[in-house]
């Protein structure tokens, strides 16, 4: 089909065939991955329905072999096999054929999504970089507190607090965060949705003290920290991305630091709840390294070459101890 053809197909078809081209082209491991699904069931399904034929082609080959008797040569019995063998083989043909398109689907889905995983990663590494860049630059220029303000945009302001013992309602100044206030996607309250938080606000930030300084020791005694763990710990609910990102101990890679984004003032963190009523939650907002896996694989691929035995490792001879 050439170029004049294309022009003369009406508009209205070519959309709709290129929407459907988008769609596959979107959903393509789902489609894949449910082709595949379908395309095994059928070939179980037509290899039950085969089986009867096969089982009878089976039946035919033994009778014969039996009919030709004692006297009948290997040669006798093996052509007597080969000319059913299309009997018995036939039947699953077709089972093999779908097996065979449904192992194609799945493995191909499998590629597509690696595919679009690597290069989210790659995407997600640029952007983590040039954010990281440009806070080093704020940094260097204005400081680090101000880096923390323009990050969560906290202002100077008042706000309407409720005394927790006696209900009344004041007015306070301080350091807030306002409705345009804004974080990181790893941000999270720490609040009364939270397993571990108390109404006392000292107790809150003693408790995110240690939890942040313990984990500072687990990232430097274990070599890497997932956010997810952090998050169990806090009894905050767990995400997809939290079992992907986290720290990593190697000045290389990350910071070598956990950082939960708390201050000194529990008032630091107030969230505007409705009527302008602010509540006691603490921000928190981590300095993940970023997604760690490769990282990881990389700072201990050595450690694992070591213990793995080699295949030209003297190994000492297996000998069971005795049980008294």
């Amino acid at each position: 089909m050439n170029f004049n053809t294309l022009t003369k197909i009406p508009k209205p078809l070519l959309k709709a065939a290129y929407g459907v081209g988008t769609f596959f082209k979107k959903n393509a491991p789902e489609l894949l991955l449910g082709a595949g699904i379908a395309t095994s069931v059928a070939g179980l399904v037509t290899a039950i329905n085969g089986s009867p034929k096969a089982a009878v082609a089976l039946d035919e080959i033994r009778t014969e072999i039996e009919y030709a008797g004692d006297d009948a040569t290997m040669q006798d019995k093996f052509d007597i096999v080969r000319s059913h063998l299309k009997d018995v083989v036939s039947p699953f043909a077709l089972p093999v054929a779908f097996e065979g398109i449904s192992l194609t689907c799945f493995l191909t889905s499998y590629g597509v999504m690696k595919r679009r995983h690597a290069a989210l990663t790659l995407a997600y590494q640029a952007l983590d970089l040039a954010f990281t860049q440009y806070r080093q630059r704020v940094i260097a220029d204005l400081g680090p507190e101000r880096d923390y303000y323009y990050r969560t945009g906290i202002v100077e302001g008042t706000c309407t607090v409720m005394d927790d013992e006696t209900g009344e309602l004041k007015e306070e100044k301080g350091k807030i965060l306002t409705e345009k206030s804004g974080s990181s996607i790893y941000a999270r309250y720490f609040d009364e949705n939270s397993k571990q938080w108390k109404r006392d606000p000292q107790w809150n930030m003693l408790f995110l003290k240690g939890a942040q300084k313990e984990f500072y020791y687990r990232l430097i005694s274990k070599g890497y920290v997932f956010l997810n763990e952090v998050y169990e710990h806090l009894g905050l609910p767990l995400t997809a991305e939290g079992q992907v990102v986290g720290w990593i101990n190697d000045p290389e890679y990350g910071s070598c630091t956990v950082d939960f984004g708390i201050t000194e003032g529990f008032k630091l963190a107030r969230r505007m709840k409705e009527n302008n009523i602010y509540d006691r939650a603490i921000l928190l907002d981590f300095n993940v390294d970023g997604p760690i896996y490769e990282f990881l694989n990389l700072k201990n691929a050595r450690a694992i070459a070591a213990v793995t035995p080699g295949a030209n490792d003297i190994l000492p001879e297996y000998a069971p101890s005795e049980v008294n």
